[in-house]
């Protein structure tokens, strides 16, 4: 028990001296993330209690830290057009994913860089099989959902 408040008073007295909050880990196009899906820009209903799910990172962060992403999971809500992840060889552990999953090939969610993990087995997607992704993509909802101009904001 002492222990437990010596170390509380120590991160105490960090958030008190004012320390810098730690940096988000860097994102690139094509990072296998956890984030929660209350985090993304649009969730669903009933998605507070859902914990980390795998995504594949669509974008580098633009100025404001905010990536696209194709979420994966064995039961996307509102079912949404699925991709089986086997296709773009994402093969993830039982621990994010129970080793299967389809990828949602909708419009991308949004999510800062700083609400993500970087997955700690599967750390990226071929750069080969990143772009047959966002072909499906483009093909599902058209080009201007995975691609970004030089100031961070989709193309028309």
């Amino acid at each position: 028990m002492l222990h437990k408040l010596i170390i509380i008073q120590i991160l105490l007295g960090a958030v008190s001296l004012g320390l810098p909050a730690p940096t988000p880990a860097p994102v690139v196009a094509g990072d296998i993330i956890l984030a929660r899906p209350k985090n993304y820009d649009n969730p669903m209903p009933r998605q507070g209690k859902v914990g980390y799910h795998p995504a594949v990172a669509l974008t580098n962060p633009d100025e404001h830290g905010n990536i696209k992403v194709a979420p994966i999971s064995h039961d996307h809500p509102m079912n949404p057009p699925t991709v089986p992840i086997s296709q773009f060889n994402i093969n993830l552990p039982p621990s994010e994913g129970k080793g299967i999953g389809t990828v949602n090939v909708a419009t991308p969610a949004t999510v800062h860089v700083g609400n993500v993990k970087l997955s700690k087995s599967v750390t990226r997607v071929e750069p080969h099989h990143l772009e047959a992704l966002k072909a499906v993509i483009r093909k599902t909802c058209g080009d201007h959902v995975v691609r970004r101009s030089n100031n961070g904001h989709l193309d028309p």
